[in-house]
Parts: C-alpha cells; structure tokens; sequence
C-alpha cells in the first residue's frame, strides 16, 4: 500500500516539474531558516516563483521519510 502511495506522489512530481527550475532554488526564502520570531517566513520576499521549487523540495523529503519507513524491517 505504502508503495503505490509512493509511486503515485512520484508521478505527481514529474507531472509538477518545470524544466530548468531547480528543486533547491539559491536565494529562496521557503527554503532556507527563518531568523524571523516563532520561524515565520518573510512574506515581504516570497515571490511566486519561490512556491514550485519549495513544495517540490517538501515533496521529496516526505517521499524520502515514506521510502525509509517502508524498507525499515524492525517491527513497528
């Protein structure tokens, strides 16, 4: 089941990619720490263009966190 799931949000990110944009865009705000209180994001420098790259990088950290979940062989 686990892997289906993982196959499908695969899919769907090939499907969301955008030639040419790199998933760890230099200099994007979502992706780098807040220095702001309580880690609030600088909204005053987000652009539109920061979203793809930042929901992509998020994407495939959970895939990750999905994959090492699903090979680990210990007993839940």
């Amino acid at each position: 089941m686990i892997r289906v799931k993982t196959a499908a949000l695969s899919a769907a990110l090939l499907f969301f990619t955008v030639p040419g944009a790199a998933p760890m865009a230099a200099g994007n705000p979502l992706l780098s720490p807040s220095t702001l209180p309580f880690g609030a994001p600088p909204f005053d420098k987000i652009t539109d263009a920061d979203y793809l790259p930042a929901l992509q990088t998020g994407m495939q950290q959970q895939l990750r966190e999905i994959d090492a979940i699903a090979a680990n062989p210990a007993k839940p």
